[in-house]
Parts: structure tokens; sequence; C-alpha cells
């Protein structure tokens, strides 16, 4: 369990976390679990834009292979599998963006590596957005009624190098957010690849 069950179970515990998530100057963990906790507040980013990823590939039934550390030469994150391939994927995890931002889009800017490296891959590339509060403390929320995961959400594109090569920004739409009924529409593309299957 988050915290342990004790905290899990303590009301104040959940009223001193929505004080810090409703906070504009949280822009730190402000809820640690750890006296002296391994991994700071960006590897942690890291690591939840992942797990979410894998726990959306396990909701669709696909598989997932993360990328191990020190293979990282295609500039992706991990390859989720279907019945005919796998496709690649590369993810962003973020407190800049909120869910409730106005922006169309989210926009980040390419490297002339990355860029590189999708134009010899000859499957579908996607690049993932993991939206998440500024505080580590509050990304889990194990109410009552069940565990959810406060104030997440992920966005997506399909990479056009030509495209992103031209405007020299990768554009990801609030309108495509993910979740496990796009993975359908990720194995259609896969499948079109190949002329409809493999």
């Amino acid at each position: 369990m988050f915290g342990g069950t004790a905290r899990a179970n303590d009301p104040q515990y959940y009223r001193h976390v929505t004080n810090a998530a409703a906070s504009p100057s949280a822009s730190v963990a402000t809820v640690d679990f750890l006296a002296e906790p391994l991994l700071n507040l960006a590897q942690r980013k890291a690591r939840y834009g992942v797990t979410y990823l894998r726990a959306l590939a396990s909701q669709a039934g696909c598989t997932f292979d993360e990328t191990a550390s020190g293979e990282d030469v295609q500039a992706v994150d991990a390859k989720i599998g279907f019945g005919d391939g796998d496709v690649f994927v590369q993810v962003k995890t973020t407190k800049r963006h909120k869910m409730s931002g106005t922006s169309l889009t989210m926009n980040y800017t390419p490297t002339a590596n990355w860029l590189r490296k999708w134009g010899k891959l000859r499957v579908p590339v996607y690049f993932v957005v993991v939206v998440v509060p500024s505080d580590s403390g509050v990304w889990l929320d194990h109410h009552v009624a069940g565990t959810h995961m406060f104030e997440t959400a992920a966005y997506w594109c399909r990479i056009d190098v030509a495209a992103v090569t031209a405007a020299n920004k990768i554009e990801v739409p609030r309108a495509q957010r993910l979740s496990a009924a796009t993975l359908p529409t990720w194995e259609s593309d896969l499948r079109a690849i190949y002329g409809g299957g493999v």
C-alpha cells in the first residue's frame, strides 16, 4: 500500500495531501514517505510515466517491453506488442502541463538524433506525454472506494518524421487522450504497414 495501511486510512493524511495538491507553490514533492528516498522527483516522474503506459497495455491485453538501461539506441522507451508485431513508444512525463490546461497541443522540440533514429524504423512510432501533479505524494489516492491515479492523464501522437522535421516540433493534441481503447488504432496502424496483416 502507498504510504502504508495506517497512513492510507488516516483522514488527517488525506487533508494534508489535498491541501498540498491545491497549493500553487507545490513545485517539489511535499509528501515523502521515506526519510531518504533513492529517487528524486525527476526520476520518479520517469518511472511513473512508463508504469502508467504499462498499465494501459496490460488492460488492453498487450505485451510491454521497456527499453533496458544502456540499450536506448532507437530513441524509444518501450515496445507494445500485438499479435502482428510491435510498435515503438517514447514517453515524456511532465508536471509542466496540466489536465486542466487550455492549450490545444503540448509541444516538444525533437533532437536530430531522435529524428535520425525514428526515420530508420519501419513500424509506427508514438510520442506519449503523461501529465502528473507536481507533488509525487498525491499521484496515487488510496480512497476507501479504491485506488486511483490522481490528476494523471496521457496524450499521444504518431510520429511523422518528415512533418516533425519540417515543423521542428512534436505536437501532441489534447484531443488525443490515451487509453486502452486507443491501442486498437495503434494495432491498425501496424497492420497497415504490412498491407493488412503479417
